[in-house]
């Protein structure tokens, strides 16, 4: 029963964090109603959550199942996890408290990094091409269905370059991936 609980519990979380994103018209989003993002804002790349960014990919006009298996990977690995977690334990205490340590204690910010300390990250070198540079955003992407729940991109650029990348702005801003910049 208690298990069962849980399972409803973070079942009933996950919900309420998906449905706290919202395009409020083309050029603005909202994210968990305290962060207001607009086409032209700027952000910060900073570190990678993992050996390659997690939220930060280059902007592909064509669909592509490659990505869409890679996502389902990812999704799946970090589920399994959190289930795992919450499952063995039985506290959801203990859980969001992991949680919390990880995404901010783990922060490592790379803004006045230089080359050479970038150099030496143990990360891919497509991810070491755009940590600690600014872009802007350029528009958003709405992808999903009412029946399944909606994901929102940021479709940035880097400053100065015209090659464009897709950004789900809450899991970055969580992971630390993005830093937004204050205006």
């Amino acid at each position: 029963m208690k298990k069962l609980f849980l399972f409803l519990v973070c079942l009933t979380a996950v919900s309420l964090v998906h449905a706290q994103k919202k395009l409020t018209d083309e050029n603005t989003l909202v994210v968990n109603d305290s962060i207001t993002l607009k086409v032209g804002d700027e952000f910060i790349v900073n570190l990678p959550y993992a050996y390659e960014f997690v939220s930060i990919e280059e902007h592909k006009k064509r669909f592509n199942l490659k990505n869409l298996k890679k996502i389902g990977h990812v999704g799946s690995a970090v589920g399994g996890s959190l289930g795992f977690i919450g499952v063995a334990t039985e506290n959801i205490g203990v859980l969001s408290t992991g949680v919390d340590i990880i995404t901010k204690a783990g922060a490592v910010t790379s803004v006045g990094m230089t080359a050479e300390a970038i150099d030496e990250l143990t990360v891919s070198d497509r991810s070491k091409k755009i940590i600690a540079k600014k872009m802007r955003i350029s528009a958003f992407q709405e992808m999903g269905s009412a029946e399944n729940g909606y994901t929102y991109f940021a479709i940035p650029n880097i400053i100065g370059d015209k090659k464009k990348f897709k950004v789900e702005i809450e899991p970055a801003l969580r992971t630390n991936e993005i830093i937004l910049v204050q205006e």
